[in-house]
This record gives C-alpha cells, sequence and structure tokens, in this order.
C-alpha cells in the first residue's frame, strides 16, 4: 500500500496501516476526556476498544502521523457484504484538533481505500453535536446524501 505523506504548513502529516505497537499510544490519546465524549459515551468506552480490535480482519485501520508522532486513527469499518463499501471513523488527539490534520490525513485514506484496496464507495456518520467532523468530511471530499 503506497501510504505518503504531505505537508501541511510546518506539519507533516501521514498515514500508515496501524500497527499493535501504536495501541497504547492511541488508547492514552482517546482516553483524554474531550476525545472520549467525542467519539463514544463513557458506557460502551470500556467494551468498544477491545471489541473493535477483535473485528480487525473485517476493517482498515491507518493510524495518523504528525511530524512522526502518532497523533490519532482513521478506521475503514463495517464493510457491505461484498466488501466495496466502508464507513468510515476517525479520532484524534486533543492537541491535534482543528489544525487540519484529520483533513489531510483523511484525503490520503481516502486515495489508497479507492486506488490501493479497491473500495467503491465509503460513507461516513456525525453527530449534529460535532460539527467538525462533518466539515472534515466535506473538505475530504464528501458529498451529503
Amino acid at each position: 500500500m503506497g501510504l505518503g505523506a504531505i505537508g501541511s504548513g510546518v506539519m507533516d502529516i501521514a498515514v500508515r496501516e496501524m500497527r499493535d505497537a501504536d495501541n497504547a499510544v492511541l488508547d492514552e490519546l482517546y482516553a483524554h476526556e474531550e476525545v472520549a465524549e467525542a467519539i463514544w459515551t463513557q458506557e460502551n468506552a470500556d467494551s468498544w476498544i477491545p471489541d473493535f480490535r477483535r473485528s480487525q480482519q473485517s476493517f482498515y485501520g491507518f493510524t495518523v502521523l504528525v511530524d512522526g508522532r502518532i497523533a490519532g486513527g482513521i478506521y475503514l469499518e463495517d464493510p457491505s457484504r461484498c466488501r466495496s463499501s466502508y464507513a468510515v471513523g476517525f479520532a484524534l488527539g486533543r492537541e491535534f484538533w482543528g489544525r487540519g490534520v484529520c483533513t489531510a490525513a483523511l484525503k490520503q485514506v481516502v486515495r489508497v481505500a479507492f486506488e490501493d484496496l479497491g473500495i467503491h464507495k465509503l460513507h461516513g456518520d456525525n453527530d449534529a453535536d460535532a460539527p467538525a467532523s462533518g466539515r472534515v468530511f466535506e473538505k475530504a471530499g464528501f458529498s451529503q446524501e
């Protein structure tokens, strides 16, 4: 898979296939109160991470790197029966919010999904109380259906 880096001002934003070794850093980033609140409710936080990791055969996980540091993840999950359509989810550590990191990384993942993985459709949902996520989708080229 040809995952590359793109420059974004003074930041180097890259994505690569997620590795098991990334989990400890991602867990720490996602444990931040504001991040956890944006991703899941506290009731399902403890079960969501292990359940998600067990389902790795049915998703693609990408680690987002900023200047070589793990900043978060982008996930292609819940594939259609023929695996031609996937849902997109993403989460970044709080210090990386509002800096264009997720948009730049998502654009890279979209390219890889279509060009390298043979996926035909990506879709994302964002809650009304998470308008920033909707803007990320729009800036990355998604359109509302």
